[in-house]
């Protein structure tokens, strides 16, 4: 394809040249009409339609050489959440089943979102965002959006021309499309017949110069200074929303494309975007003069003088924006129809960057996970683990770093990823569909005033609340119950908690240092560990899940490893035999 792309660019500039050197061949006969003026004018028209045609050929294989090269790579780039979730945060944002804030937050789906994000359109990235944050519990739902996903896997010629189409509708710098058509309108203008009115005014005034002869220039010019006035006053109320009303036309007649194409795992996309586009067809009308780039050209200024004699502009704003009003609903699904094409072709892409991915099995709604070589998406090289639960908690124990929490986020990620992407970075993922909660985040609230131990409870109790669906099990993931508070108190909460979790249909995993938490809840909870050792370079994590509680502790162990003085650690060692014994 590159030699391609040279070929045309030096064809372009051949045949460039060539209308260059007919158009001054034309220039230099055009006086007197002399026949040579025609000759070279015709040869000046058809290298330039040629150097035209090869410009856009040009510019065609760039772009599909682009999209091939960058196609199962991540794009590295600064995200702005405020506006990519402004979608999730108007529509479902706090709904049964969706991802909280703080499970979002502890399962660092912001930067899993930042490796699959490979969307061309500001829809796509906010409807990306939107899967992740509402997992689904629905087998046909998945399982048609995993057949367009495997669509752009495998069908490289519509790969390619659907993502030709969304490259072109492209982003905007500011995503302002997605409150114009979720958030409060621009208000109404009540002087919108008047607009019509001048309007009006200007067109008859062309005619006065047959009747009024040279008197009628002064009735042109003032015409003409008002609706100036008119034009610069009225559209700096309406300049910010001019960006999101032109991309709205450039969706409008992007989804038509879209639904030309034939997708036979996804007939439904064309016939609802054939549908709600038809429906919008006069928003394109109003919209076709409302630009917020400034003049570039003679024409451009020529358009400008136009638009401000007939108030073309502030007409077609407050004409495109009654029927924005009117047709929001259809025009909400052409922006989830486009919006699920390019977050379902960035999943393909996000698939064939990866060296191995399942696509999971889901099984009926009693609370059952099957993992096996189970990853972390954000890790490199990451340890695989494999664990089964069937309707029983786990109790993970171990020393620091050895993994426990790392371990919760993996089940965590892989369990949203199956249920909103259909993709799941391991060797095998078989459970059911559930409803997913953490609580894996330690800190206090300065801000509301709250204790670490009272953040800790109020989050718990979201996540006992959230449990007890007898069609939809829980999947549960904590760190360190009730860390914030003393050792008698912590233990007979965090057993009385998980306890009561155990009965309410959920899967609760469970990352703790107490083994004796673990002897309390060795009936409702089955135990696994990971484990460290000391070498002479240090201490060495394996991160491998093994069953039991764990054997060693390595707390006073990382002081001596990270420099602390001997008197410190040699009294630390002292004080834990001295505590062992008085238990013993």
């Amino acid at each position: 394809m590159k030699k391609q792309i040279t070929a045309y660019r030096y064809l372009y500039y051949l045949l460039a040249a060539l209308a260059v050197i007919s158009l001054g061949g034309a220039i230099a006969f055009w006086k007197n009409a002399h026949p040579f003026f025609y000759c070279w004018l015709i040869a000046f028209v058809l290298p330039a339609a040629g150097a035209a045609a090869a410009n856009i050929r040009h510019k065609t294989l760039k772009t599909r050489h682009y999209l091939r090269e960058s196609w199962g790579k991540e794009e590295r780039r600064e995200r702005d959440f405020s506006e990519i979730g402004y979608l999730f945060e108007h529509t479902a944002a706090g709904a049964p089943g969706s991802i909280d804030r703080q499970t979002w937050d502890d399962l660092d789906l912001g930067q899993v979102y930042h490796r699959l994000d490979r969307t061309l359109t500001n829809p796509g990235e906010a409807v990306l965002y939107y899967i992740l944050r509402t997992p689904l519990d629905n087998r046909e739902e998945l399982q048609q959006r995993a057949r367009l996903i495997r669509l752009f896997q495998d069908n490289e010629t519509v790969r390619e021309k659907l993502r030709l189409l969304l490259h072109r509708l492209g982003k905007q710098n500011f995503d302002n499309i997605t409150p114009l058509l979720w958030g409060e309108l621009p208000p109404r203008n009540p002087l919108r017949p008047l607009f019509d009115l001048l309007a009006l005014a200007s067109l008859f005034s062309l005619a006065t110069p047959f009747i009024w002869g040279s008197g009628a220039l002064l009735v042109i010019v003032s015409l003409f200074a008002i609706n100036m006035w008119v034009h610069y006053r009225i559209k700096r109320y309406f300049f910010f929303h001019l960006p999101s009303i032109s991309y709205l036309g450039s969706l409008l007649r992007t989804a038509p494309k879209i639904a030309s194409i034939k997708l036979p795992e996804g007939e439904k996309y064309g016939e609802q975007l054939r549908y709600a586009a038809g429906a919008c067809r006069k928003i394109l009308r109003y919209t076709r003069f409302l630009s917020s780039k400034a003049a570039a050209s003679d024409a451009d200024i020529f358009l400008e003088y136009l638009k401000i004699f007939f108030l073309l502009e502030v007409r077609g704003f407050y004409a495109a924006l009654r029927e924005i009003e009117k047709q929001r609903p259809h025009l909400q699904a052409v922006y989830m129809r486009v919006g699920e094409i390019d977050a379902c072709q960035s999943i393909a892409s996000y698939r064939a960057g990866l060296d191995g991915y399942v696509e999971p099995e889901f099984v009926s709604n009693r609370a059952y996970l099957s993992v096996r070589e189970i990853r972390h998406p954000l890790l490199e090289n990451a340890v695989p683990n494999s664990i089964e639960l069937k309707e029983q908690g786990v109790l993970i124990t171990g020393s620091n770093m050895s993994g426990k929490t790392t371990f919760l986020r993996t089940i965590g990620v892989n369990a949203v990823l199956a249920q909103s992407i259909y993709t799941c970075l391991a060797a095998q993922y078989t459970g059911s569909f559930f409803r997913i909660a953490a609580s894996l985040g330690k800190h206090d609230s300065l801000e509301e005033g709250k204790s670490l131990y009272y953040m800790e409870a109020e989050r718990l109790l979201a996540l006992v609340n959230a449990t007890g669906d007898p069609a939809l099990p829980s999947l549960c993931l904590i760190d360190e119950v009730l860390s914030g508070t003393n050792y008698i108190e912590r233990i007979a909460a965090a057993e009385a908690i998980l306890s009561y979790l155990a009965g309410r249909n959920a899967l609760v995993i469970v990352a703790t240092h107490d083994l004796d938490l673990a002897q309390k809840l060795k009936d409702n909870y089955r135990c696994y560990h990971f484990t460290d050792r000391v070498g002479r370079e240090g201490l060495y994590f394996d991160y491998i899940l093994k069953e039991g509680l764990a054997t060693t502790r390595n707390a006073i162990k990382l002081l001596e490893h990270m420099g602390y003085p001997k008197e410190i650690v040699e009294a630390a060692v002292t004080g834990v035999k001295q505590y062992l014994r008085r238990k013993t």
